[in-house]
C-alpha cells in the first residue's frame, strides 16, 4: 500500500486544513462523474477517500503515524480496508460497531454481560400470588383436559404437563407460606 501522505500529495507535517484542501482538489479532479467510465480514475478516487478518512481524523492519523501500515495487524486492519461503496466510501458505522463490540483493552469500549437475577423464595404472605397463579394453572389445565383435550392426544398431554406444574407450584407456594 502506498503512503497515505503521498496519495494526497502532502507532507507528514501538513495541518488538518492542508490535508482537507489537498483532498478536495484531488477528489474534484478524479471524481467518477467527471471522468466517465475511467477505471483508473475511479480507483485513484477510492485511494484518495481512504487516505482522507484516515488522515482527516486525528485519532486515526495518530495511529497511522505511530504504527504505519501492517496488513497482518488486527489493531489497524479496520483503517486499511478496501473501498466497497460506489465512490470508494469505506466507512460503515455498523461494521465498525460490530468489529469493535468485543475488543478488549480500550477504555472507551463498553462490555455488556447477561446475568440472571437471584431471587429469594417469598416467605409468609408474599407467596400468595404464586399460590393464586398455580391454582389458576391447575384449573385451566383441568378445563383443557376435559374439553379441548378430547380432540387431540397431544393437547391432552400438554394440559397434563401444565396440571403437574401447577400442582408443584401450589405445593411450593404452600411450603413458602408455612415457613417464616
Amino acid at each position: 500500500m502506498e503512503d497515505l501522505y503521498k496519495t494526497l500529495g502532502v507532507e507528514k507535517t501538513a495541518t488538518k486544513d492542508e490535508i482537507k484542501k489537498a483532498y478536495r482538489n484531488l477528489a474534484f479532479k478524479y471524481h467518477p462523474d467527471r471522468n466517465n467510465g475511467d477505471k483508473a480514475c475511479e480507483e485513484k478516487f477510492k485511494e484518495i477517500n481512504n487516505a482522507y478518512q484516515i488522515l482527516g481524523d486525528d485519532e486515526k492519523r495518530r495511529q497511522y503515524d505511530s504504527y504505519g501500515f501492517n496488513p497482518n495487524s488486527s489493531q489497524q486492519s479496520s483503517y486499511y480496508q478496501s473501498s466497497t461503496g460506489t465512490y470508494g466510501s469505506s466507512y460503515d458505522p455498523f461494521e465498525e460497531f460490530f468489529r469493535n463490540a468485543y475488543s478488549s483493552g480500550n477504555s472507551n469500549q463498553y462490555t455488556y454481560t447477561y446475568t440472571t437475577r437471584q431471587t429469594e423464595n417469598p416467605k409468609g404472605r408474599g407467596a400468595v400470588p404464586y399460590l393464586k397463579n398455580s391454582i389458576i394453572q391447575i384449573l385451566l389445565s383441568l378445563f383443557g383436559m376435559s374439553t379441548i383435550g378430547q380432540l387431540s392426544l397431544i393437547i391432552w398431554i400438554i394440559c397434563l404437563v401444565c396440571f403437574i406444574k401447577g400442582i408443584k407450584g401450589a405445593y411450593r407456594s404452600l411450603k413458602w407460606m408455612l415457613t417464616k
